[in-house]
């Protein structure tokens, strides 16, 4: 059976039984995935819940919605489908689909199997009846590997496939994909950047209409009018050599010949952007003191060239960039950071989005707009920006500077000199005390131990979620999977040296280092 956790009933329930959980044939189950359709409002009760058994463990679902369905791509990792005798077997695409009606009731619509891969949600599409599809097939056959990309077009009144496109780009594989209307553009990569232009007006005949070759390649494809799209993503050389971020405006107004009508790179080849990952770090929005629309992303960006920056070596922005979509070029608009003059050197490097740790802690991760301000969040704070002044409005920090140390057992972990402060100094619960300071050592295990069974005599929320973590086995790397901020006494730069300590050092046996968490 598969459960669920409801909140209006205080509690886990069952999803749905054994024999109600759909388990597609030519697949091994390894995992379940469920679908709840919840009420919004009031009590907020679940309405309906849906199971499928999915064939990879290890490979998130593909998720898309339409005002009709919600379709499932489940990768199959097992799979071996035969196409003719000797020809070799290729890994394929299960896809479910359910209809849901006002009440929030789902109903099984149908299922397909397709060969290759689903990159995201934007490599499906309902349109007209039709379900539209672009993957990635990684096939053997006795002559070695081969690679090609393929769009399917599905009728959704039999769940037939009535037409495709095979052997697009072969060799590569594909970066983006768009479907808009009665076209689809698709970005493939392995040198250069090719830009599909494909017609899907007739579903039974689907065409490439156009293809243009740029270096880079686009990782998300965002549309402004029905001639014109976004590309962002990366910059390159024509031997396929990475560079910086990079913005390109594509002129699709001639189908059969796309044109880019101007580019923007920013930063070297260690760059990165939670929008490359993410479409939703990427914002476009009209301003009516602008001509063009406004578009921002985030940036962590290093210094342009060749040369590699190490883990302590300064980046060169780290924040949000605004540009305006003008007439011959991206214009820029304004910059806008969550960084200060002391911030703290894990504050500035470390991280998920560095090349060096989990926990950045100030670099931009979603960027929204209302009325005349851009507000911009960081896992560290959330701040509001004036688009009249480009000056800050308002902050507000997201967590609080926490100490993380390890220490040897139970006993010394209650009577930790920092504990001590957190609960006497600062009026923390001694639960959520402990919880801060659980980090590696070769107690992991006792020390959680030793937390559960304060737990039970505290009512501390934010120390909840710390057992979990450590409960999970995955409390024992310290600042890259617990829930805590330090600062009191060291942090630990990229060799584990201590730095930044305050008057008198750190205390013997004990680490530190810094992360942040939504607490």
């Amino acid at each position: 059976a598969s459960m669920v956790r409801d909140s209006s009933a205080a509690g886990e329930r069952e999803a749905n039984g054994c024999d109600e959980i759909l388990r597609p044939l030519r697949m091994e189950p390894r995992t379940l995935v469920t679908l709840v359709s919840v009420r919004v409002g009031g009590t907020g009760e679940i309405l309906d819940t849906v199971t499928v058994a999915s064939p990879s463990s290890w490979r998130e679902p593909t998720l898309m919605m339409s005002q009709n369905r919600v379709f499932l791509g489940l990768f199959n990792a097992g799979s071996a489908s035969w196409r003719g005798t000797n020809s070799g077997y290729f890994e394929n695409t299960l896809v479910t689909a359910h209809t849901f009606d006002k009440d929030g009731v789902f109903a099984f619509d149908g299922l397909a199997e397709i060969p290759g891969e689903l990159l995201n949600q934007f490599s499906l599409d309902e349109h007209d009846g039709h379900l539209r599809l672009a993957t990635t097939m990684d096939a053997y056959d006795p002559s070695g590997f081969h690679r090609e990309n393929m769009v399917f077009i599905i009728d959704l009144e039999t769940w037939e496939v009535v037409g495709s496109i095979h052997s697009i780009a072969p060799g590569e594989r594909i970066y983006s994909a768009r479907f808009m209307g009665d076209k689809a553009y698709m970005v493939t990569f392995r040198e250069v950047d090719p830009l599909f232009v494909l017609d899907l007006s007739v579903p039974t005949d689907p065409r490439i209409l156009g293809e243009l070759k740029i270096p880079g390649y686009s990782d998300y494809l965002h549309p402004v009018n029905q001639t014109h799209l976004v590309g962002l993503g990366r910059g390159g050389t024509e031997d396929g050599r990475l560079t910086g971020i990079k913005a390109a405006l594509f002129d699709v107004a001639d189908p059969s010949n796309p044109l880019e009508r101007y580019n923007l790179e920013l930063g070297g080849r260690q760059s990165k952007s939670f929008a490359l990952d993410d479409h939703r770090a990427f914002l476009m929005f009209d301003r009516p003191d602008h001509e063009g629309p406004l578009l921002a992303f985030p940036v962590v960006l290093s210094a342009p060239g060749g040369s590699y920056k190490s883990c302590g070596d300064p980046w060169e922005f780290s924040g949000a960039v605004v540009y305006e979509l003008g007439a011959f070029g991206f214009e820029p608009v304004a910059n806008v950071t969550h960084d200060r003059p002391d911030s703290t050197y894990l504050e500035r490097y470390l991280g998920k989005a560095s090349l060096c740790g989990d926990c950045p802690a100030l670099a931009i991760r979603r960027i929204l707009w209302s009325d005349d301000e851009l507000w911009t969040l960081s896992d560290a704070k959330i701040k509001a920006t004036s688009m009249i002044t480009w000056k800050d409005t308002w902050q507000g920090n997201l967590h609080a500077r926490r100490s993380l140390m390890a220490e040897g057992d139970c006993d010394g972990l209650k009577k930790n000199g920092l504990v001590s402060n957190l609960t006497s100094a600062r009026g923390y619960d001694l639960a959520e005390a402990m919880a801060m300071a659980i980090g590696s050592g070769y107690d992991q295990e006792g020390k959680c131990d030793c937390l559960g069974e304060e737990l039970d005599r505290s009512d501390a929320p934010g120390a909840w979620e710390s057992y979990r973590h450590c409960e999970t086995a995955l409390g024992s790397q310290t600042y890259n999977r617990l829930g805590a901020f330090a600062g009191n006494c060291c942090s630990l730069d990229w060799r584990g040296n201590a730095t930044d300590c305050l008057a008198g050092g750190c205390p013997a046996g004990i680490s530190y280092s810094e992360c942040v968490v939504w607490f």
